[in-house]
């Protein structure tokens, strides 16, 4: 049985999903496994990038600095895990890892942004 906590994660990541089709994006994944750790979503962006997204959900108003929800050791299994979907792919291309920040208001989204192209450090 999930927990509050869960359903809203869920939640958020079908919402983050659904605005990124709505951009013109195309899911190639979700709740990807992969030996390093488990992507939330795998897209092609319109101009054919491919992007690992990492969704988060806080209650809305509760963002101190969106970036720092991803500690150092979850961005470095993130970026191997980006490294190994193209290696197992055997895509010649550059990958990304963005931030999806969900707003929540008891545990339904009501908005997000989108951190493109966070960083390693």
């Amino acid at each position: 049985m999930l927990t509050s906590r869960q359903i809203a994660g869920k939640k958020a990541e079908v919402y983050a999903s659904a605005a990124l089709v709505d951009l013109g994006w195309e899911c190639l994944a979700q709740n990807l496994r992969t030996p390093y750790a488990e992507v939330d979503l795998v897209f092609f962006t319109p101009k054919k990038d491919l992007v690992v997204v990492e969704v988060k959900a806080r209650q809305l108003g509760s963002w101190l600095n969106e970036e720092d929800s991803l500690g150092r050791r979850q961005r470095l299994r993130l970026f191997r895990a980006a490294e190994w979907l193209l290696q197992r792919q055997g895509m010649q291309q550059q990958v990304r890892v963005d931030l999806a920040c969900v707003d929540l208001i008891r545990n339904c989204p009501v908005g997000w942004r989108l951190l493109e192209q966070i960083s390693l450090d």
